[in-house]
This record gives C-alpha cells, structure tokens and sequence, in this order.
C-alpha cells in the first residue's frame, strides 16, 4: 500500500479506512511521524477490523489512545542502532565488520544523534564518499555538512537543510501552542517568552514548558529525571555555527548572566548533578572566553574562572577548584595588586582549597596573611577579620595547634559578644568552638560550663530538633563524659541518638557518630561487650556512607580497637590500628599529628604483643616527626621520648636509651620542676638503666633521690615509696652490698604483702625476684630456688611463657640449678629461655648473649624440648 499523507480530512482515505474494516484477515496500520495531528484527530482514521494498529509520535499524549501499558518510550538512541541507521543511509553493507567499525568512530563523533547520523549517512551516499575520509570532511567543513542539501536519509525525511527544518518548525508549533493558549501575540519572539515574567513579577514555568516541549520531542533538547534540560553537542555546534560572531558573543554573555543568576541562589548543599552541570556550562564559558578573547563582566565580585572554581569545590573536586584559585589569586595580585579586596578574597578561597587538600602548613600560611591584611585594611573589630580570624582558628585546630587555636577562639567570642551580644548566632557558634578548643585541651569543666550555654540558647532559639541543638548536645555528652559523669553523658547521648534516628533515620552518619559516642561511655562504665556490639555497626555503617578515608569512619576504628584493647584483643587491635595508620597516612600525610598519634597507639598494640623491634622502630618515626613539628620541648614531644627510651631499654639498647633519658630529665626539671611526677619517673627509668649499664655509682645517687622525695610526698607506707626503696636494693646488690639489699628487699616485700591486695601480683613478684637474686649472690641457692619457682610459675600464668618478664625468671632460675650442679634442669631452662629471648628480643639482646655464654659447658641433651 503507498504510504498516505493526513491533513485531518477523512475524504481522501475513507475508501481505505472502509476496506480495512471489511477485511476477514488481520492487519498492520502503521501512523508513522504522527505529529502534527492531535490524538482525538488521529483517532478519526482508525478503521475498524481485525487489525493492529502501530503509531511513532514525537508527541507524549499519543499514548493516551493506546494506553500506557501498550506504549514504549525510545529515549536516546544506543551505538549498535545507530551504525545499521548510518551504514543503511549510506547503502552500505551491514554485515562488513570493518565498515561497522569505521561507522562505530563516526557515530560516536556525531554523538549518536538520530538526525546528525541520518545526515551524514545521505552526504556519503549522495558524494560517493567513503567512511573513512568523512571525519576528516566533518572536522574542517561541520557547518556545510550539518546543512547538506538535498537531504533525503533513511529516516524518510525529504527536507532541505533538515536541522533547520526541524528547528524552524520546532519553534514555529511551539509559537502556534501560545497563540492558541493566549499566551504569546504574534508580534513576540520565542527567545523573549521562554523566560517571560508574570504580572507578580516572577518567571512563569508553564510558559518556558510550553515553549520548549517541541524542542523536546525533536530530540534538539531533552530533558532528564532529575528535571534538568539540556542540548545535545550536534546541535549546540549546529546552532553556534549560524550565528555570526557578534551574535555569538551576544548569546554568550546573555548565558553567562543567567547561569551566574541561578548559580548566586543555589547553597552548597545543592546535589552534585547540579553542582556537575552547571560546572560543564561555566568550563564552556570559561574556555570561549579566552579563545574568542571575550572580556567577561565581574558577577557578584567573581569572575568566570571563579565562579567556575567554586563550582568545583562544591562538587568536592578540590585539586581542579585548587588549580583555577591559584590562578585567580596570581593574576589578581598583578591586575590589582596584593592588597586590593579581589586579591584578599581569592587569597582566602585559595586557603580553603589548600585546607580541603590536607596541605594545612600552606592553608596556615596564607591564612596567617589573609588575617594580617584584613587587620590592616578594614581594622580588628571588622565581621571579615572576625571571620578571617575564625579561619585561621580552624586551620591551628585541624593540626592540633589548640593552644594557639584558643587564643584566636577567644578574641572572636569576645568581639562578636560585643558587636553583637551574647545570644546572637555569631556569638553562639563562636562560643561552641570555643568549647571544643577548651575539650581538646583537656578544660573540661570550661567546656562543659560554655556547652551547657549553647545548649540553652539553640533549645530556646532553634527548637529541641533542630540540627544545631542536637549537636550542642553531643557536645555537652563528651564534657561530662571526659569529666566521669557517665550517667549525666549516657542520659544526653540516648536523646540524641533518638532525635537522630527520628530526624534523621538509623543509618544517617549523624545517627552513627551518635552511637558511637554511647558506645564510649558504655566503654567507660565497663560494659564492654556492650559497647563492642554498639561500636561494630557504627564502623560499618560510617564506612558504607562515608567510605574508609573519612575522617569519621576512621575515628570509629580507633574507638573500636580502644574497646578490643581493654578486652585484650590485641591481634584484632593491632589489625584496626595497622589500618588506622594506613589510612591517615594517606589522607593526612607522614608527619601530621594524627598520622604521629596512630603511630604511637600502634607502637603500644605492637608492644603489647611482644614486638619490641616493629613498636621501636615507629617510636622512632614518631618522635622524629613531633620533633619536626613541635619542637624538642613540647610535652608530644617529650612523651615520645619516653615511649623510644623504654623500647630501647627492653631491647637492650641502654645507651640509647641513657641518652634520651638525660635530655627527658633535663627538660622535666626546668619546665615541670624537681618534683613533678614525670621528673621523679624519669629519674627512676634512668637509675635503671644505669644499672644495666653497670653504672651503679650513679644508679645509687637517682635512687637516693628518688626515695627522698617519694617519702616527702606520699609517706614512709606508700606504694610509691616501697618501689622507690627496691629500686634503691637493687641498685646496692650491684654494689655487693648484699646485707644492706637483703634488709631492704625484705622490709619492701613484707610491706608489699601488707600493702596491696593478692590480685595485684606483680609488684609483689618484682619484690620476691630481688630478694631471690640477693639470696644467690650470697650463695643461698636453696632459698633463691625456692622463691625464682614461685615467681617462674606465677609470670608464667599471669603474662605467658614468652613475655620478657617470665623469660627473666627463668634464666635466674637456671642460673640457680647450674650453681647446684643441676646441670640437666638447668639445660633444660636455659634452652627454653634462649629459643623465647631470640624470637621476643632477637639475637643480639645482652639476655641473648648471657644465655648463650651460660649454655657453653653444659651438656646439649634437650635440643628438641617445646615447652
């Protein structure tokens, strides 16, 4: 049957339509491209019968006549499509892989546009060109190929210049719609009703929806779920390519205004599609404006490359926004020079990305500045030196600089208090970080007492759920908690996991972040296995919402793997705090604080496992970098000291440890004083190491000391005094004053008896040990045998076979048993105590060597003993 063309008239296919309804057999009626007339004038050819009836439209409502369920929408057209659309406008064979290859490359560039394709398909049909010369063609000649004359593809179409066709007669049913609806006179143009305003003075969308629903169903436009229109290249190229440059520098900048418009309004908080879309538009801006040399109007006191840069930033991709800001910031200060208000305003955005990039030395830097400058250009009591202030505030935060963070903290409060007063926002959010500063500081009860103020206001000013006030709340939880109130902390941490899972719902990260400070505070009480079952999900949940690199998740870890440290888990803690230090290594870099203190908490979990070399070899690393970062007299620094000096100390290394020890007491005297208790600790570790060193003369003297001053402060019957007079008898069994040791070591274990409950057995076992090592130097075998199997099978219950300790007993033992001329038994100890010492401490400790020397003459009959 030849194919018909309808006007609305049914004379000319009523004899049709009459046979069609006569017919006994099925049939097929296809309404193709049926889009000028409306569905209730389509409806007026259907024929009666039998037969199937197909309809192709542009037009969305004709699925009203078929019903939804009988309708198919074809959105974009997909690759394979339209090759067999290219290769069949172009009569050329199918089949032919390398043709549908080539044809591949071609339909990508012309971005599978239906039209485009069709076109290009024509061109090389009608010119008896090739595919492969026709990139070529369309990179230098786009324009004359996208208007090719005498169009005619496979799509039927029979037009001259067939995108102007359907441009023209896009725009042309669209004006027909608004005259007929009233809304456009026929002397209006479409460019100036698109975006018309209303009588209220505010834009009409049914006009613009109206307007633009031709150009959607040409496919010239479309428009997505998420309600965003957008133009296909092929036709944003076609489109560009007819207008003159005037026209297009005209339409540029009329763009720009817009964009700028809708960019002005929209928070940070907009969905990333947004934030995309629009940076795609601004990049074009961007890069027409320097390649058409287009001098681009400052908007909102930004210019293109700006407004592009936050774009970036609000989409999170900070090393492109960083990129453009370094750029804006180096043109400003040569166009306008360093002081000028455009150069101060790209400083400071420069320093959020540096900020946002973990580069938090250079964010310091220029914040430093951009403080400075603000200072001396609009005075110290001005809301952008405030704010400038605030800033750098943030950035001594985030690198644990809270000393100089509080002073800055408390200017802004004090300035906005005021400017402002007390209950104004900006004195309320200033109030809250100074708070946090107070927390990090350990200032508890200043923290607690300006929590409880914030909280106060946000309830009375914001309401009991608003975001703000549940946050005060949290807050206020961790002082009480950091001040043992755990009652008072778990009372508020419950509420605001209640408000979160109501506002917020159970796997919100604020909901999370919420459960894991009650899972802190179940912790604290001792409810461990609470609090294990509470902080396992959060740290699943933060790491599915957040990932694992957020700083979130990542302090979930470290509270979970504090939780398993208590329970003595300490292989599943060393795997979380292995990975902690991963991670912030990555996001933080090597030398940040917090990269130093999941250093240092690693070394602790490696320590506890007996791996001295690993634990010593990152208080090394740690030490370096506090060093590095805050100076060799800063109390970091100080404490990673300790921690190295104690790793060297256990692994034999006295002489290192002798070192760092001196500078430790030197500092600990003059900044804390003669009688703080991390000088006299200090003074006791160096004592002993001296004593490894066989320095006894100089042991004696700490020991003296030490003694002397613990009597002052806790009493003749303290702990603490006992400790101090063993370390003393120690020290005189290195002497030989052995009659003096014994009466010493006596006195401290009869006192120890006394003293501390039978639980708490090591200091008692410490006590025991020496006064068995005095019994053998005075050759007291018996008595020492006696108490060493004592010490040897309570270590050996208490810490393990291969803690250091319990391998300690048992060379003293053996020492014993070979001066009895038990030689077997003392083989047997000694072999064990050697195969312990070289895989805890290695080869090379003096233990090691000790043991070794003690075997040499001693029959080897017990190689293969496991015990």
């Amino acid at each position: 049957m030849a194919n018909l063309s309808l006007d609305g008239s049914l004379q000319s296919v009523e004899p049709v339509l009459k046979w069609l309804g006569s017919l006994k057999e099925r049939y097929l009626l296809a309404f193709d491209n049926a889009d000028s007339l409306a569905p209730a004038e389509l409806e007026k050819y259907f024929p009666a019968g039998l037969g199937k009836i197909l309809i192709t439209s542009r037009n969305a409502q004709m699925q009203n006549l078929m019903g939804r369920e009988n309708s198919t929408e074809i959105t974009e057209m997909e690759q394979d499509d339209a090759i067999s659309l290219l290769l069949k406008a172009s009569a050329l064979d199918e089949s032919d892989q390398k043709i549908r290859d080539k044809a591949g490359e071609i339909v990508k560039k012309l971005g599978c546009l239906p039209l485009a394709v069709d076109q290009a398909g024509s061109y090389i049909s009608g010119s008896r060109s090739d595919l492969d010369n026709y990139l070529a063609k369309y990179a230098e000649h786009r324009k004359e190929l996208l208007s090719h004359k005498s169009f005619r593809g496979a799509s039927g179409y029979e037009k001259n210049e067939i995108f102007q066709y359907a441009a023209e007669n896009s725009i042309q049913k669209a004006k027909e719609n608004m005259l007929d609806s009233g809304l456009l006179s026929q002397s209006s143009s479409l460019e100036h009703t698109l975006l018309t305003l209303n009588e209220a003075g505010k834009w009409d969308s049914f006009i613009f929806h109206e307007g633009v629903k031709l150009l959607v169903s040409l496919s010239l436009i479309k428009r997505s779920e998420d309600r965003l229109y957008s133009m296909h290249p092929i036709v944003h190229a076609w489109s560009r390519d007819r207008m003159t440059p005037q026209e297009q520098q005209s339409y540029f900048l009329k763009g720009y205004e817009i964009l700028i418009g809708s960019f002005a309004k929209q928070s940070e908080s907009q969905p990333d599609t947004f934030w995309n879309t629009l940076a795609l538009h601004l990049k074009a801006i961007y890069q027409y404006s320097k390649k058409a040399k287009v001098q681009v109007p400052y908007y909102s006191g930004e210019c293109a490359m700006g407004h592009l840069a936050k774009a970036y930033f609000c989409m999170g991709k900070f090393k492109e926004a960083h990129e453009l800001n370094i750029k804006i910031f180096e043109e400003r200060k040569k166009s306008h020079g360093e002081e000028h208000q455009y150069t101060i305003t790209a400083m400071g955005k420069l320093s959020n990305t540096y900020h946002h990039l973990k580069e938090f030395v250079k964010a310091e830097q220029l914040n430093i500045q951009f403080l400075d400058l603000n200072k001396r250009l609009l005075g110290e009591e001005h809301p952008q030196t405030m704010a400038a202030m605030a800033k750098l505030a943030g950035t001594y935060y985030i690198q644990e600089k809270y000393t100089e963070a509080e002073k800055l903290n408390i200017q802004v409060f004090d300035q906005n208090k005021k400017v402002h007063g007390k209950e104004h926002s900006d004195t309320i959010s200033s109030m809250e970080d100074l708070s946090l500063t107070c927390y990090q500081l350990g200032k508890y009860n200043e923290a607690e007492q300006l929590n409880i103020q914030v909280l106060d206001m946000r309830k009375r000013f914001l309401g009991e759920e608003n975001d703000l006030t549940i946050k005060a709340q949290a807050n206020l939880a961790k002082a009480y908690h950091k001040l043992g109130r755990y009652a008072e902390a778990q009372e508020l941490q419950i509420q605001v996991i209640d408000a979160r899972k109501k506002i917020c719902g159970e796997k919100d990260p604020d909901t999370l972040t919420a459960m894991g400070d009650l899972a802190a505070t179940y912790h604290s009480l001792g409810k461990h296995s609470e609090a294990e079952k509470l902080q396992f999900p959060v740290l699943k949940g933060l790491a599915k919402a957040h990932g694992e690199e957020h700083i979130d998740t990542i302090t979930a870890m470290e509270s979970l793997a504090i939780i398993y440290h208590d329970q003595k888990k300490h292989t599943e803690v060393r795997k979380l705090r292995t990975q902690v230090y991963e991670l912030k290594k990555k996001v933080f870099g090597n030398d940040h604080p917090k990269t130093l203190s999941s250093m240092t908490d690693l070394a602790t979990t490696l320590y506890h496992l007996r791996k001295y070399k690993g634990a010593d070899k990152l208080n090394s690393e740690v030490l370096s970098g506090r060093q590095k970062s805050l100076g060799v007299e800063h109390s970091l620094t100080i404490t990673a000291m300790i921690h190295l000096a104690n790793t060297h100390s256990i692994l034999g290394k006295y002489m290192e440890a002798e070192s760092l020890q001196n500078q430790i007491l030197d500092i600990s005297k003059r900044i804390l004083g003669e009688e703080h208790s991390q000088t006299i600790n200090t003074m006791r570790d160096l004592a002993a190491t001296k004593n490894s060193l066989e320095k006894y003369t100089e042991a004696e003297l700490l020991n003296v000391q030490v003694l002397d001053m613990r009597k002052r402060i806790h009493g003749e019957e303290h702990l603490q005094t006992l400790i101090a007079l063993g370390d003393l008898a120690r020290t005189y069994h290195g002497l030989g004053k052995y009659t003096e040791a014994k009466k010493l070591q006596v006195q401290v274990l009869d006192a120890t008896k006394m003293l501390l409950p039978a639980e708490d057995a090591h200091e008692l076992m410490v006590a025991q040990e020496d006064l068995a090592s005095t019994y053998y130097s005075m050759g007291n075998y018996q008595d020492a045998e006696e108490i060493q199997r004592h010490v040897l099978s309570e270590r050996r219950k208490i810490l393990g076979k291969t803690h250091p300790s319990s391998i300690k007993s048992m060379i003293e033992l053996a020492k014993t048993l070979k001066s009895q001329s038990n030689k077997v038994k003392a083989v047997v100890l000694f072999t064990r105590a050697l195969r312990h010492q070289r895989n805890v401490l290695g080869d090379t400790h003096p233990l090691t060597e000790e043991v070794e020397s003690s075997l040499k003459g001693l029959p080897n009959q017990l190689k293969g003993d496991n015990n």
